[in-house]
């Protein structure tokens, strides 16, 4: 039985992903923050800030998957928020690099969370793939920071991957339910321009290429985790619209409306460009959901 650590897994993902582990068979393991909740059988103590893992932690695990940091859309960018955004990622990833590094923890592979946000808040038809640079504005200095953290790893020859994670389908939580809200009570209408690519991943998808990164030793370094369908933000909206049998007829929100309401941050919904998934599909991993309309059917059915 294959043993996995999981940091950050009280989020949308990691508790999507560790109920997948366990229906495979896998025997899961836990890191928190939370003493009380440390039971020195699969969940233990560590404190990221000052690098501490605890002594119980077992050594050696198959793989490690890291998906530690705050919610980017959830507050408005202070520069407060912003330093928090960078450090609740930045901070946990060094920790598991140091203990790698110094050999208290072992594993075949590390996941390391990442996001698309590397390629820089741009809209464009440009398709971005793995080997491209990254932007120059806050979310992809984030972003280069927080894969940066584990450069020194490939010193031990550690299988890593970084996995580039764009927008998160799933039915209740996440980026969908807020998409969603304004649909449902006949309010659906483009963002902006609505020219903004909206690269994609169904919630289900994204913990199956978790899995399948594990079993399979081939894949490592960046890997861009978005479907295959490149859609628009106007065509995201009449999409979601037409499931819920909503109308589209208002008119765009304007641009100049949403960076008063959300100040930097309105960035991410405002642009976006195609980020390119052959990486992963010609390691030979099948998507579930390749359509915007498939992946609503199954979290709407």
């Amino acid at each position: 039985m294959k043993r996995i650590l999981i940091s950050g897994s009280s989020g949308l993902v990691g508790k999507k992903l560790t109920a997948v582990l366990k229906q495979g068979n896998y025997a899961v393991f836990f890191l928190t923050r939370d003493a009380k909740k440390a039971d020195g059988k699969t969940i233990f103590f560590w404190n990221p800030d000052d690098g501490f893992i605890a002594d119980n932690c077992p050594n050696f695990f198959d793989a490690i998957i890291n998906l530690n940091g705050a919610g980017i859309a959830d507050k408005r960018w202070t520069a407060e928020r912003k330093n928090e955004l960078l450090q609740s990622r930045i901070k946990p990833t060094r920790t598991i690099v140091k203990n790698l590094l110094q050999g208290k923890l072992k594993t075949d592979v590390l996941i390391n969370a990442s996001a698309i946000g590397y390629y820089g808040m741009v809209t464009s038809d440009k398709i971005y793939t793995e080997t491209d640079s990254c932007g120059n504005d806050f979310l992809s200095d984030c972003c280069k920071q927080w894969e940066n953290e584990t450069v020194p790893l490939y010193e031990i020859n550690l299988r890593l991957c970084l996995l580039r994670i764009g927008i998160v389908l799933a039915k209740n939580e996440g980026a969908l339910k807020k998409l969603a809200a304004p649909v449902k009570t006949g309010f659906a209408s483009a963002l902006g321009k609505g020219k903004q690519y909206m690269p994609w991943i169904h919630l289900e998808d994204l913990c199956s290429m978790m899995v399948y990164i594990i079993g399979n030793n081939k894949i490592n370094g960046a890997v861009n985790a978005v479907s295959s369908e490149a859609i628009t933000n106007t065509d995201f909206t009449k999409k979601v619209a037409r499931h819920f049998k909503k109308p589209f007829f208002l008119p765009n929100v304007p641009a100049l409306f949403l960076k008063l309401l959300l100040g930097e941050m309105s960035a991410m919904v405002l642009t976006g460009s195609r980020i390119s998934n052959e990486k992963i599909k010609n390691a030979g991993f099948n998507f579930k959901y390749e359509t915007l309309s498939g992946a609503l059917k199954n979290l709407y059915h």
